[in-house]
């Protein structure tokens, strides 16, 4: 048991030391993203506009669109849990068509 804890303890050290090297800790690196994530001018770019971009999303995005309006429940469902529903996805598949 003596030695399980002596490795365990080593490891630590080890660990501890190479974060040092490195010039951050783990406490730095969390302080980083909590100070990204709490910063009210940087926005994380919403799901919808890579899926409008990417040309091989786009398409299946389109598919998509056009079920859910043969069905006529694009009010219904949305994109995403929080995100526009398929009514105004559809509206931007048009805008953006080139």
């Amino acid at each position: 048991m003596l030695r399980k804890e002596e490795k365990k303890a080593y490891q630590k050290r080890y660990m501890k030391k190479r974060r040092s090297n490195k010039g951050l800790t783990e406490t730095d690196k969390m302080l980083d993203l909590t100070a990204v994530l709490l910063d009210p001018n940087v926005r994380p770019i919403p799901p919808i506009m890579d899926w409008l971009t990417d040309p091989v999303k786009r398409c299946k995005l389109e598919l998509i669109t056009a079920s859910l309006k043969r069905h006529r429940v694009t009010d219904d469902v949305r994109f995403g849990c929080y995100g526009p529903t398929f009514t105004m996805v559809g509206d931007l598949l048009d805008i953006t068509t080139n």
